[in-house]
């Protein structure tokens, strides 16, 4: 390890530090996400989040264990998360959230980060329509549930289709229209003459 002034600095403002918070679901407001986040400028080591009381998975996730209970490594800015259960379940809970981390692996020392969660805060809480990247994923969905529908037979496209009669009706139409063009220009023609004819055979004075 360097023993120059400027590598202690640099150990002394790299710090990583680490809290988990539950915030709402993206997709659907009355959901709750549970988030690990290293908020620090330094990677954090074997990471343990306990909450008490602790937290208890929604009934489609009843099997499975509490996510980001421990963690071997966050990057800085690093993010975890994960659907936890519905507001409903947790509305008038407040959690002790105790979050430990290690600067090295395998270092003996733990930081310790404990602070009040208090879920009264999310209540009333509502949104204006859905996230931009919300609204193009629904799009999206909607796009290729079109496309398994035509490929399932069980819808047409709509399609406007320029066949052989569609092309003599045009020829004909392009062919009366110069007829006109052409009788019209005649006729010009026609009186133009007449209107020559009358001056030269008119006395003169």
């Amino acid at each position: 390890m360097s023993t120059e002034p400027w590598a202690y600095q640099a150990e002394a403002t790299a710090q990583p530090h680490v809290v988990a918070t539950l915030a709402p679901n993206r997709w659907a407001i009355n959901h709750m996400d549970l988030h690990v986040d290293n908020t620090g400028n330094a990677a954090a080591y074997d990471i343990s989040v306990k909450f008490d009381p602790p937290l208890e998975n929604s009934d489609v996730r009843a099997n499975k264990g509490v996510p980001f209970e421990r963690i071997g490594v966050l990057k800085p800015g690093q993010n975890q998360q994960s659907y936890l259960c519905a507001f409903e379940k947790i509305h008038a809970q407040s959690y002790e959230v105790t979050v430990t981390w290690k600067r090295r692996f395998g270092d003996s020392a733990v930081e310790t980060n404990r602070y009040t969660l208090d879920m009264a805060g999310h209540k009333d809480v509502s949104r204006l329509g859905q996230e931009p990247i919300v609204q193009l994923a629904d799009s999206l969905k909607k796009m290729q549930e079109d496309l398994r529908g035509l490929a399932r037979g069980t819808k047409r496209l709509q399609i406007d289709q320029f066949d052989q009669s569609d092309r003599d009706q045009e020829r004909a139409r392009i062919r009366e229209r110069y007829a006109q063009i052409e009788a019209e220009e005649a006729l010009e023609k026609a009186e133009g003459e007449q209107g020559r004819a009358s001056t030269d055979s008119s006395p003169e004075a």
